[in-house]
């Protein structure tokens, strides 16, 4: 009677065992494991459904994502606090020889293409050009900049890209709340909000229909390269043939060997499933997979 005891007694431990198994517990494979993931502010709607979408199909997986802003998230690869970044542009030449002097392999790839976004009502007959956003960023104009989030790839693409690292005039600030940004755009004329393309490419979201098309008319402003040039709308189909001239591309920044969650999780973004989720939000997938129609005779 007592080995049978002894029998049920270890049965017990193993099951209590299994239950108590964690997601940390679990080796690091592509498909397995636990994995700190940072992403620029501008990501917060088109980053989650990605992870959603990966976790409901890999069931041993946890991937817990942070935002931060652009230059966090690089310090964040650097000194090991996440495993993977998203941010909208590739590492500099700078940035790439301090990850090999810590003898640290990164590897880059494209997952899509976003843009910067301008907002408000003025401008929106004719568009703006490069040349009258750039004096407007400068200060050299009535208009008013509000960026929407602080500290973000967006902003620092216009101060990089645009101003060649000079300061922002004293008619730009920024605001973190939604509501205030709108509130900004729908309530004044001299005003031209700048934000990431991402955050309004939904056009199934509540809050996307009401700042993109205001009182039936739209708020998004045309832009042009020169005064000579046709002015586009930040869409998916002017994106994709860069014909809008602030359009730019999201990168997946890891780091750690190529057999990792890390890994993995790269990879589903940059396959089949991740770029069609990214197509469906409104993005423009760097690879837009091929459709093809077999139509047979009768």
């Amino acid at each position: 009677m007592l080995r049978y005891w002894y029998v049920i007694i270890l049965f017990l431990i193993f099951i209590v065992s299994c239950w108590n198994t964690s997601n940390d517990e679990l080796p690091n494979t592509p498909t397995t494991g636990q994995i700190k993931v940072w992403g620029d502010n501008t990501f917060q709607y088109i980053l989650p459904p990605q992870i959603d979408l990966f976790s409901s199909i890999y069931k041993n997986t946890h991937v817990e994502l942070q935002f931060k802003p652009e230059s966090e998230c690089i310090k964040g690869l650097l000194y090991d606090s996440c495993k993977i970044i998203f941010i909208n542009r590739s590492l500099s030449s700078e940035e790439l020889r301090i990850f090999q002097k810590n003898n640290l392999i990164i590897q880059q790839t494209p997952i899509a293409h976003s843009a910067i976004a301008l907002l408000g009502k003025a401008f929106q007959k004719n568009g703006l050009t490069i040349y009258q956003l750039k004096q407007i960023l400068t200060g050299d104009s009535i208009y008013k900049v509000i960026f929407f989030r602080n500290n973000n790839g967006c902003m620092m693409f216009c101060k990089d890209s645009l101003l060649n690292g000079k300061s922002f005039g004293k008619n730009c600030f920024s605001v973190e709340d939604s509501s205030e940004f709108r509130k900004y755009l729908t309530t004044y004329n001299n005003v031209i909000g700048i934000m990431d393309y991402s955050f309004i490419c939904d056009d199934d979201d509540k809050w996307t229909r009401n700042l993109k098309y205001f009182l039936e008319d739209t708020l998004i402003i045309p832009v042009r390269k020169d005064e000579h040039s046709s002015a586009y709308y930040p869409d998916q189909s002017n994106i994709a043939t860069r014909d809008y001239p602030l359009t730019r591309t999201i990168y997946a920044i890891r780091r750690g060997d190529d057999f990792s969650l890390s890994a993995g999780f790269e990879a589903f973004i940059a396959g089949e499933k991740g770029q069609i989720l990214f197509k469906k939000m409104g993005l423009v997938p760097t690879i837009d997979r091929e459709r093809r129609i077999e139509m047979k005779p009768y």
